[in-house]
């Protein structure tokens, strides 16, 4: 009987499970497979701002966030990842709810963020108070390229293309890393607040 038949199906399955080996194992070989499903909850509820608290100039002064629009194409739109794409960060109001969209939670947030650094922060616009935009351009957890817009009685008095850049992270558990996110919610706050540009458009 002939068994080339047969050799070529055992060749081809041999080749198949090879194949599928491969694309099961992670690229970066430092990295385990467990870290490449990991997934770091975010909530509003655990995210207190933890920077130097309130920056005299701005004590007392409102401000009206406007839409947080994101055109970030490396994101989803209810997550962001890490520059390897093997860590995800969900994002939600408090554990065990629903998810929430990136626009909505970082308004959220950033909202959190500037009324701790003495801001009244509020959603309707008056053309008496300045109203800030932000359009995230690229998002993961090294590194947010983010356009701030800040105009008074409709006319733009700031605007500006800013990166917050947080680096590798030291540690892949949940724990780390999700402190590291809410510093580096804590960080934008921070850099929008200490721009000079902005600083003079708005005081």
């Amino acid at each position: 009987m002939n068994q080339t038949p047969v050799r070529i199906l055992r060749l081809s399955v041999v080749l198949l499970l090879a194949f599928a080996v491969a694309a099961c194992t992670p690229s970066n070989k430092t990295l385990t497979p467990d870290t490449a499903s990991l997934i770091v909850p975010l909530t509003l509820s655990d995210y207190t701002p933890q920077f130097g608290g309130t920056l005299p100039a701005y004590k007392g002064k409102t401000l009206c966030l406007s839409n947080i629009r994101n055109d970030a194409r490396n994101t989803t739109n209810f997550s962001y990842y890490s520059k390897d794409n093997r860590v995800k960060y969900s994002l939600s109001n408090k554990a065990n709810t629903p998810m929430q969209l990136i626009p909505s939670f970082f308004w959220y947030a950033y909202q959190k963020g500037f009324g701790h650094a003495g801001l009244t922060v509020v959603d309707r616009c008056t053309p008496d108070v300045p109203e800030l935009w932000i359009i995230f351009r690229s998002f993961n957890d090294e590194e947010l390229k983010f356009t701030v817009t800040l105009l008074e009685n409709g006319e733009t008095i700031f605007h500006k293309d800013l990166t917050i850049i947080a680096g590798p992270a030291a540690e892949r558990s949940p724990e780390k890393l999700q402190a590291r996110a809410y510093r580096m919610i804590d960080l934008t706050v921070k850099t929008i607040l200490g721009t000079p540009e902005f600083q003079a458009g708005f005081l």
